[in-house]
């Protein structure tokens, strides 16, 4: 549908098309791959006002067809000839009848023709009308392909009052979110100040903030290293060692003497020798000592010591876990760790 001549009602689907009056047009050869690149050489190829913006349509290679348009005054052109219908798309007389081999008579008495590529609308009088098609014709032709612009890109530049309304309202929301968000801050900042002088009168903390101070990084300090050493013993109770457990040694039953040799008080058994462990005879029977000795046996955690900077490690290898498996088990957690071998044992320092 020709822009000047709409139709009383339309289709959905219709392309309304935009009269050589209504914008700028010029081919150039350009040496850009997409036709949205071309676009952009716009400004520099028209030089007209910031108000207007640019299409471009292939043409073949390096060669496009420039668009020049103000979309203000497009849009306000289709929504005063439409008569409150909906026009979603729009063209140029330009991209639709550069290719027409015969000039077109419009109603209006006037012509489109096409001189050297660019479409362009002039009086009857200056062309020959025998030799014209009229534009209901030109119309009917098939085309494949037509390129057309969304309407409401035209909108995008324009501020309806909707759109002021809409934007109001948003930015009252935001304000009064930001505002809500202040009292609240300013609130809880109070509530922790008096949290923090009944804290004071409580724990009766020194007065000055600098006594204040140097005990909260004391404290802080601590915390840091409790952490450090939390998480360091974490990683040694992923390593899947079991704690060596000492195996009980059952010591020799104590000798009785017979009664008939038994002698009253406490005396040295015969055959002590000095430097061993004392072995009284006490009312008839020795003091050898019934208690276990521990003694460990296996693979897994010996020993763990923290003497409040290191943690140090004694463990076991075994046939199942050899010192190598158990080497590469603790570098994965503990880069810097310092590992000593002492036969079948691993002494580990863990900084």
């Amino acid at each position: 549908m020709y822009g000047d001549e709409l139709p009383d009602s339309f289709s959905k689907n219709s392309i309304v098309i935009l009269p050589p009056s209504d914008y700028w047009a010029i081919q150039a050869t350009l040496n850009v791959k997409t036709a949205k690149e071309a676009a952009t050489f716009g400004s520099a190829l028209f030089d007209l006002s910031d108000d207007y913006r640019y299409a471009a349509r292939r043409l073949g290679k390096d060669s496009y067809s420039l668009i020049a348009y103000n979309p203000a005054e497009i849009s306000h052109k289709l929504h005063s000839f439409s008569n409150g219908a909906v026009i979603e798309k729009f063209t140029f007389a330009q991209w639709v009848f550069a290719d027409e081999e015969h000039s077109i008579h419009l109603d209006n008495g006037k012509i489109l023709t096409t001189i050297e590529g660019v479409v362009i609308e002039i009086d009857s009088d200056y062309l020959a009308m025998d030799t014209s098609i009229p534009l209901k014709e030109a119309l009917k032709k098939p085309r494949f392909f037509i390129q057309s612009l969304p309407v409401e890109q035209l909108h995008s530049s324009t501020l309806t009052p909707k759109t002021v309304k809409t934007t109001l309202f948003v930015l009252l929301l935001v304000l009064g979110n930001l505002t809500a968000t202040t009292v609240l801050n300013y609130q809880e900042i109070g509530h922790l100040e008096s949290l923090k002088e009944e804290l004071l009168e409580h724990t009766k903390l020194p007065e000055t903030s600098f006594e204040r101070d140097a005990l909260s990084s004391s404290l802080q300090k601590k915390e840091v290293v409790q952490l450090r050493l939390r998480e360091q013993f974490l990683h040694i109770s992923d390593l899947s060692l079991h704690v060596v457990l000492p195996a009980e040694v059952n010591a020799p039953a104590p000798a009785v003497i017979p009664s008939s040799a038994a002698v009253e008080g406490v005396v040295l058994i015969p055959g002590s020798n000095p430097g061993e462990p004392n072995r009284l005879l006490v009312n008839g029977s020795s003091n050898i000592p019934t208690a276990s000795a521990p003694v460990f046996q296996g693979e897994g955690i010996e020993e763990i010591v923290y003497d409040g900077k290191n943690i140090k490690m004694l463990l076991n290898a075994s046939e199942n876990k050899s010192k190598e498996d158990l080497k590469k088990a603790i570098m994965k957690p503990f880069k810097k760790a310092k590992i000593s071998e002492h036969g079948n044992q691993l002494e580990v320092w863990i900084p």
